[in-house]
């Protein structure tokens, strides 16, 4: 039991780093543009 929790505790911060990464992409894009125009 304790190996299936670390491993969706580990998905978790995967999903976590996955959805901050993005929103500093969209961001970071979003500030690109706004220069641009």
């Amino acid at each position: 039991m304790d190996v299936v929790n670390m491993k969706n505790k580990s998905k978790i911060m995967n999903l976590l780093v996955v959805v901050a990464v993005s929103l500093f992409v969209i961001t970071v894009i979003s500030s690109i543009i706004s220069l641009v125009l």
